[in-house]
């Protein structure tokens, strides 16, 4: 992946309103997982790599690294959530999305509901 443009599989804007009421448009993005990860120690390793971009410069993204494509791509979407959620808590600002909802880092209240389902499936 080498130079390779940043390749998003999925992608969301957002509007980050700081705690003095500015307004700043947020692009996020999670890139196509790859092999092998473009950091020359993890690529020795045989580790895959997966993009996180959280502004608009393609040039900026982030690589997170797994043992496989599967799993760079799962720690991908981690660090995005723990990025967005600790952008909204310690800045004491707030995440709209477009339409001027609010946003909320740890999903949807059917994507919670569903992650509470199977933590209940699994005891």
């Amino acid at each position: 992946m080498d130079k390779e443009k940043f390749s998003a599989i999925a992608s969301r804007d957002l509007l980050f309103v700081s705690q003095d009421g500015v307004k700043r448009p947020m692009h996020v993005a999670v890139g196509r997982p790859y092999f092998p990860a473009e950091e020359p120690e993890m690529r020795m390793q045989n580790y895959a790599g997966c993009k996180v971009l959280t502004c608009d410069d393609p040039d900026l993204a982030v690589e997170v690294i797994g043992a496989d494509q599967m799993e760079a791509l799962s720690a991908a979407l981690e660090y995005l959530t723990l990025f967005l959620r600790k952008l909204s808590q310690e800045s004491g600002g707030e995440l709209l999305n477009q339409n001027g909802t609010r946003f909320d880092p740890d999903g949807s209240p059917f994507f919670r509901q569903f992650r509470k389902f199977n933590e209940r499936k699994a005891q």
